[in-house]
């Protein structure tokens, strides 16, 4: 179905950043990446959790999974800059030191306030 649109350019624009989100979602479930993801889990847990936790928690850490050398800072992309001008190209796997996560999207809920 056609959507009525009376600049053209932005109709090529939705189906270009439509195609591009599909090719980053098939990517995204891609071996490679799921290797990354595991070897960078499995080194964090195995060697450098008992020595980071819980002294550094909340701080965020970026490990080159080939070498397992990492970078520590509160600023995620300062540690990804200096992990990468190591090791241009490095497959890299960043996560935050005593939580499950790397971050999160949105608010937070919380109680309303009479």
């Amino acid at each position: 179905m056609r959507l009525p649109c009376r600049n053209p350019d932005r109709i090529y624009f939705r189906v270009a950043s439509t195609r591009f989100r599909r090719d980053n979602m098939d990517m995204a479930a891609s071996p490679t990446t799921n290797g990354i993801a595991h070897r960078g889990a499995q080194t964090y847990e195995q060697q450098l959790r008992h020595a980071l936790e819980p002294q550094y928690n909340g701080k965020y850490v970026v490990i080159d999974v080939d070498t397992g050398e990492y970078e520590l800072d509160d600023d995620h992309l300062a540690a990804s800059d200096r992990a990468a001008a190591k090791r241009p190209g490095a497959a890299l796997y960043a996560t935050r030191v005593g939580s499950r996560s790397l971050g999160r999207i949105g608010g937070r809920l919380s109680a309303a306030k009479p």
